[in-house]
C-alpha cells in the first residue's frame, strides 16, 4: 500500500450550529467524487449537503443543499450505480414544517449528468413519526444501506431510529428498467495437458537359458541321460547310496565306544 496523503478538511461545523458535521458518505462517478454529509445550520436544523471534486479530492465545489424540503440526522446516505450507469442516492429524513405535519421516510433521488443536478425526491416508505421504544411499532427510517445485484435488482435496508425496543431492520427491493447481467461462474484453472510420446516396441526373437548354455557348450543337467545303476558293480552302487557318508562316519564312533566299554569292564574285575 502506498503512503496516504495528509488529510484535508473539506468542511467544518458551524458555530452555534446543531450537532455539526456527521454521517459522511462518498462515491466516484464519471470521474467525479461525490461527498454527502449532514451539517447543523442555525434556523434550518440538520440539513444534507453535497460537494463534488473533479481532481481526486484536491479541491471541492461549494456545498449545496440538494433536498431543501428534507431535514434531520438519520444516518449517512448511500449511493448505488446500476447497469444503465445511473447514479442514485438513498437517505432517511423528514420533511420540513410543523411537527404534526412532518413526513418521515426512506427517500431517494437520481443524478442527472446533463444538468449536473439531482432530480426530485421520491420515497420507498413514508409516514408520520411513531416513537415506540418498548414494542415494534416505531417508524422513523434511518441508516440506509443499498446495493445493486445483476445490474438491475436494486436492494435497500434500513432501521427504525433510534433502534430501541423490538424495532428491527427493514428490507425492500425493486427491479429496474436496466440490462440484466447474468451471474458469471468463477474461472477455474485450465487442466495441464501433458503430451504423450508414442513408444514403438521392436519384437526380437527371445533366447532361452538352455539355448545360451548350449551355445557355450554346456549341457543342462536336466538334459543329461539318467544313470542306470542296475548294471553297475556293487561297490559303485554302494558309493552312490546317499546314506553311505553317514555310515562311514559312524565307524570311528563305534570303535571309540567299544574301547571305552572294554576298559571299563576290566576295571570292574
Amino acid at each position: 500500500t502506498r503512503r496516504w496523503n495528509d488529510p484535508v478538511e473539506v468542511d467544518h461545523g458551524i458555530e452555534t450550529g446543531i450537532l455539526g458535521i456527521q454521517s459522511p458518505s462518498l462515491i466516484e462517478y464519471d470521474g467525479d467524487l461525490f461527498l454527502m454529509y449532514d451539517n447543523g445550520i442555525p434556523d434550518q436544523g440538520v440539513v444534507r449537503l453535497i460537494r463534488r471534486s473533479s481532481d481526486g479530492g484536491r479541491s471541492w465545489t461549494e456545498a449545496i443543499r440538494p433536498f431543501s424540503q428534507h431535514v434531520g440526522g438519520n444516518g449517512p446516505a448511500t449511493f448505488v450505480i446500476d447497469s444503465n450507469h445511473d447514479l442514485r442516492v438513498f437517505f432517511g429524513q423528514r420533511t420540513v414544517g410543523a411537527v404534526r405535519d412532518q413526513i418521515h421516510g426512506m427517500w431517494y433521488s437520481e443524478w442527472h449528468s446533463g444538468t449536473k443536478s439531482w432530480g426530485g425526491v421520491k420515497y420507498i416508505v413514508s409516514g408520520p413519526l411513531v416513537q415506540d421504544i418498548d414494542s415494534d411499532k416505531g417508524f422513523d427510517p434511518s441508516l440506509a444501506r443499498s446495493a445493486v445485484s445483476q445490474g438491475n435488482l436494486l436492494m435497500i435496508v434500513w432501521r427504525t431510529d433510534p433502534g430501541n425496543g423490538a424495532n428491527g431492520a427493514w428490507y425492500s427491493y425493486t427491479e429496474l428498467d436496466a440490462p440484466f447481467y447474468a451471474l458469471q461462474a468463477l474461472s477455474t484453472p485450465e487442466p495441464v495437458v501433458r503430451h504423450a510420446f508414442p513408444i514403438t516396441a521392436t519384437l526380437a526373437p527371445t533366447t532361452t537359458d538352455e539355448e545360451q548354455l548350449a551355445a557355450l557348450g554346456i549341457m543342462p543337467i536336466a538334459a543329461l541321460p539318467a544313470v542306470d545303476q542296475t548294471h553297475q558293480p556293487p561297490q559303485v552302487r554302494q558309493l552312490a547310496n546317499p546314506a553311505m557318508p553317514l555310515l562311514i562316519g559312524l565307524v570311528p564312533v563305534g570303535f571309540l565306544v567299544t574301547m571305552v566299554l572294554y576298559r571299563h569292564s576290566r576295571r570292574r574285575y
